[in-house]
């Protein structure tokens, strides 16, 4: 305990490193977008209780890891702000589980002390792009809860973030009674590729998407022009009345058809090579297939070459 209260008070301060993207606002609310450096972190999750309770609970066992209660029984100093993650419901409420996310300071991410609470665990996290506002006071879950509300209205129709989870920060020891900075942080959504997400590609990026259809309408183009071309070549080389009225037998009409297989298998690996590599939502793969299986078709109807 001691050791705890000697490194709050005393300890070296450093502030986790970010770097500020943008910033905006609406009405009353400010807000920033920042990426918020990667590294190591000491995280504890607390279930089963009120967000107030949990973080009671969860805060004195990180400070007493910071203070000195580790395998090398150092003081780390501190690294602010602080976050913790939080669970929202559809209503907005939380849910009750929290997780403490403490990022290790600097001098301490290549060597890291092990804490002798097991309820600690060390992990690693990659850096992350966030929605940031700030205000003020000595923070309760209704002063997070309101501010995120009104993050996401300030946000609505210009932002893509996580609407599962958010993050909670604090800056300040519980003995500061003013200047107080608290801060709720909704995490960007970022891309990764389809063989890394969980779910659907409901996600999907709009740059990818319409690049990959322009590919797609790119190769029905080129498909069109190389089927009207044999089409006419045949319907030139023959006689095009005799085409017209049918009058070939019927096995002979079904010649041409060798023509349009091998098309039909680059069309079968176009589809099969987009899929595979991920980058192709299945949305639009049925109608995009009867095109390709349609168009052949039709043109050997019109020049009478079926």
């Amino acid at each position: 305990m001691l050791g705890m209260i000697k490194n709050s008070l005393f300890g070296s301060v450093e502030t986790w490193p970010w770097r500020v993207l943008s910033k905006g606002g609406k009405e009353e609310l400010t807000y920033e977008e920042r990426t918020c450096e990667g590294g190591k972190f000491a995280t504890v999750e607390v279930a089963d209780k009120p967000f107030d309770e949990a973080l009671k609970e969860a805060m004195p066992k990180v400070l007493k890891y910071v203070g000195g209660s580790n395998d090398k029984g150092v003081g780390m100093g501190m690294t602010v702000p602080i976050s913790f993650a939080v669970f929202p419901h559809e209503d907005g409420c939380l849910q009750k589980k929290m997780k403490v996310w403490f990022r290790i300071p600097n001098q301490f991410q290549a060597d890291t002390p092990i804490p002798s609470d097991k309820s600690i665990e060390l992990e690693e996290r990659e850096s992350i792009t966030v929605y940031s506002t700030q205000f003020g006071g000595y923070a309760k879950e209704a002063d997070y809860v309101s501010h995120a509300a009104q993050l996401r209205s300030a946000l609505e129709g210009t932002a893509n973030y996580q609407t599962d989870f958010y993050f909670c920060a604090g800056y300040d020891p519980p003995m500061k009674p003013y200047g107080r900075r608290n801060e709720v942080w909704l995490v960007k959504k970022t891309w990764t590729r389809p063989s890394d997400l969980q779910g659907n590609n409901k996600d999907f990026p709009r740059e990818r998407l319409l690049w990959n259809w322009n590919r797609c309408v790119l190769c029905v183009c080129v498909y069109v022009c190389v089927c009207v071309s044999v089409c006419v070549f045949y319907s030139c080389s023959r006689n095009l009345g005799d085409s017209l009225l049918f009058t070939r037998p019927f096995g002979e009409r079904l010649k041409p058809l060798r023509l349009v297989v091998p098309f039909l298998l680059i069309e079968n690996y176009i589809f099969t090579a987009t899929e595979a590599s991920g980058y192709r939502q299945d949305t639009g793969k049925d109608s995009l297939r009867r095109i390709f299986y349609l168009v052949p078709l039709r043109c050997h109807h019109v020049f009478g070459l079926l």
